[in-house]
């Protein structure tokens, strides 16, 4: 409840985890709420769960796992400042108007970017088996928050540009959505550890904004999850985060890539992803 009244919303997290609770919350951080009647009676259900927080668009939470990037990190005195069980440190910031920033796994050696809308975080008092959350500078309500520094600011990646536009509107034929989802899966099956979540988020969203050129919706999600499996997530997580991205791409319609960029990507798709997306839109 007082999470909710500083204007964070929360979701309940698997008793001893850090997994949304999938019977109360089925789409996840979709599904967090700034309504108390809903949180209660999310806790009522499982009084056990543990609590995530999703801070809203303008507040960024560095999720700091190295201690070492204490040392270097140029952080602002008095930002709340939460420990987690496994020894890192959670900060909680507030970006400047009209920044925005990716969700990204090791943005900077040793920290994550969370928040913004994006990413939710666990929050005390939540445990897992390590330990407990812990307080050690409470937080405060986004518009206390004190803000990103300018120099951590111009160190923090910054989103990808969108792809070369073409002649928004229209169908595109099956070959060149095909090569695009090929070069896409091929991505995510490649991803470093480290980086596939957000590899698949990225994508997943990208391939959304295909989805009103012809691009069925079933098949990109099929070759997402599936090569998202290859590249080591786990299936839930990688069919979670690809239904997410696809949702959220879909809201922002893409434009055809010129023919050029086109074949270039079907050219540097592999032949076994290539084979699999033409094949899933024959069938």
């Amino acid at each position: 409840m007082e999470y909710i009244a500083m204007g964070y919303r929360v979701l309940p997290l698997v008793p001893w985890g850090k997994a949304p609770l999938a019977d109360l919350v089925p789409e996840g951080l979709k599904n967090a709420t700034l309504d108390p009647e809903t949180a209660r009676g999310w806790w009522r259900e499982a009084p056990g769960a543990n609590v995530g927080v999703l801070p809203p668009k303008g507040v960024l939470v560095l999720d700091i796992d190295e201690r070492e990037a204490l040392r270097w990190l140029p952080l602002p005195r008095g930002a709340p400042f939460h420990a987690t069980p496994s020894g890192g440190f959670h900060v909680f910031l507030r970006l400047p108007d009209g920044v925005d920033l990716p969700a990204r796994a090791r943005a900077l050696p040793g920290v994550d970017l969370r928040g913004m809308g994006r990413a939710y975080v666990a929050a005390p008092p939540s445990r897992t088996p390590e330990g407990v959350y812990r307080a050690i500078l409470p937080l405060r309500p986004p518009e206390e928050l004190p803000p990103v520094p300018e120099a951590l600011l111009e160190r923090l990646p910054k989103p990808a540009p969108a792809p070369p536009p073409a002649v928004l509107g229209g169908a595109a034929s099956p070959k060149r959505l095909a090569a695009l989802l090929a070069w896409g899966a091929d991505r995510v099956r490649r991803a470093p550890v480290g980086t596939r979540h957000d590899t698949l988020l990225r994508v997943a969203r990208l391939m959304g904004g295909y989805l009103h050129l012809g691009l069925e919706e079933a098949q990109a999600l099929h070759a997402l999850v599936e090569a998202a499996l290859e590249a080591g997530l786990p299936h839930e997580e990688a069919l979670r985060t690809a239904r997410w991205g696809l949702e959220a791409g879909k809201a922002n319609p893409l434009p055809l890539p010129e023919r050029g960029l086109s074949q270039r990507l079907e050219g540097a798709a592999r032949a076994k992803s290539l084979a699999l997306a033409l094949a899933l839109t024959r069938s």
